[in-house]
């Protein structure tokens, strides 16, 4: 279960994991390493190759298996400091930018070509959700093809239509959180214009 309440911290479902949590007998700095570790642990799943994560994932796998218990790793493992120092490093780079487009609905920002651009965008989209519930986000990131990989996430006040949305331009994902994995630049503009207009808290 512990291991269980890190992974939906990770993936954004923090409601689900503070349920989680609450049917263990954990405290609060016990809840706050395993949000720590779930966070740390999906933003190195996030790159255009390889080479923009902190660590292989081959080389973290070979360090987590066989950690029974996720609050020993996380307190033990050297390695989950430096993912969040790095986590914290490319959220701050990312938050200093404007947005393309903000109103009281959506938002859509624009990140750089750039590695640490590659490796945050997931954890940048999560991080705008759980700052404005009422919200939805778009986070565009170059790619290798000339277009943009998108994160989007549905307002956390009524998280659906995420998927049906991204699936409009190719993608998919879950209602509350979604993603295209490759926006041509030419259709950029239709796909702020369209964001901005869908219906997500009606």
């Amino acid at each position: 279960m512990p291991w269980a309440i890190a992974a939906a911290f990770g993936d954004g479902l923090v409601d689900a994991a503070y349920a989680l949590a609450a049917t263990r007998s954990l405290g609060e700095a016990d809840i706050a390493q395993l949000r720590e570790l779930g966070e740390a642990l999906n933003y190195n799943g996030y790159g255009e190759t390889e080479a923009d994560l902190t660590i292989h994932p081959a080389a973290l796998y070979a360090l987590m298996r066989g950690a029974t218990d996720p609050l020993r790793f996380a307190a033990e493992a050297a390695i989950v400091h430096t993912l969040s120092t790095a986590k914290r490093v490319d959220l701050e780079a990312a938050g200093a930018l404007a947005p393309l487009h903000a109103d009281a609905r959506t938002a859509v920002f624009v990140l750089p070509d750039a590695a640490w651009s590659r490796r945050v965008n997931g954890s940048f989209a999560h991080a705008l959700a759980t700052a404005t519930a009422q919200r939805a986000h778009a986070v565009l990131t170059p790619n290798a093809k000339g277009g943009y990989v998108v994160s989007v996430r549905a307002p956390r006040a009524r998280p659906q239509g995420a998927d049906v949305f991204c699936r409009g331009f190719g993608g998919g994902g879950r209602s509350g959180a979604a993603g295209i994995d490759h926006l041509p630049a030419a259709e950029c503009d239709a796909f702020v214009a369209r964001f901005a207009a869908a219906r997500w808290t009606q």
